[in-house]
């Protein structure tokens, strides 16, 4: 597993980034279908998904705790392993921000 850094703010001081509502909105009127799905595919997702929400309902699960910024619950390496034969690299994940030109630009 890798560390998921979402700190645009950081990574792009000198860049407007549109909110992701106009974005969305510039894809719709560029007839750009990829960030939505199709109908049969969240047919699906509700089919798959469905008994899971009822599962989790009826059964009262509770969340396992863990600390802000820590990789997860203590036991998510072990699990990731057995369940789905992932190895975690010893190697830390470190972002790296790629320079920006004068004009702010990638």
């Amino acid at each position: 597993m890798s560390e998921l850094d979402l700190t645009y703010h950081k990574r792009y001081q000198d860049i407007k980034i549109p909110d992701a509502y106009a974005t969305l909105i510039l894809d719709v009127l560029n007839g750009d279908h990829s960030n939505f799905v199709r109908s049969d595919e969240l047919d699906e997702a509700w089919r798959i998904f469905t008994p899971l929400l009822h599962q989790i309902d009826s059964d009262q699960v509770v969340p396992l705790p863990y600390e802000y910024g820590s990789r997860g619950p203590k036991g998510v390496d072990e699990f990731a392993t057995e369940r789905a034969g992932y190895k975690l690299s010893s190697r830390e994940y470190h972002w790296q921000p790629r320079p920006t030109s004068a004009s702010g630009k990638l």
